[in-house]
């Protein structure tokens, strides 16, 4: 779980290179309309995008440092992060889908593995 939460933590910097445009990232082109061509972020609005991008990211990785740690935190923090994903990918499906799955798979883990007396983290 720890290395699915880092690495997913650091893709979502990719994204949030190519929607603020620092950075081109092959596969993930540069865009102002989301939800299939419905809505229309604009320049700004799609770096702003980029910008909760980067910060949902930041928060899988300290989510990671927490249950390296130890601290007993990561998990709301992890939930919150994992649907602040769901939520972005969801308005770029078409790129996104893959972080969505890994989002949902995240959140599954988050409640069903103490239901079963699973250990999620050793």
């Amino acid at each position: 779980m720890l290395f699915i939460v880092f690495a997913h933590g650091l893709i979502h910097f990719m994204g949030a290179l190519a929607y603020t445009r620092v950075a081109s990232i092959e596969g993930l082109p540069f865009k102002t309309l989301f939800l299939g061509g419905r809505l229309n972020f604009g320049v700004d609005g799609a770096f702003a995008y980029g910008l909760v991008f980067a910060i949902v990211g930041v928060m899988f990785v300290v989510a990671a440092v927490a249950i390296l740690a130890g601290w007993s935190w990561w998990v709301p923090l992890l939930v919150v992060a994992s649907a602040a994903s769901l939520l972005l990918t969801g308005v770029d499906w078409r790129f996104g889908f893959r972080g969505a799955i890994i989002d949902a798979i995240i959140l599954a883990a988050l409640v069903i593995a103490p239901r079963r007396g699973w250990m999620i983290i050793p």
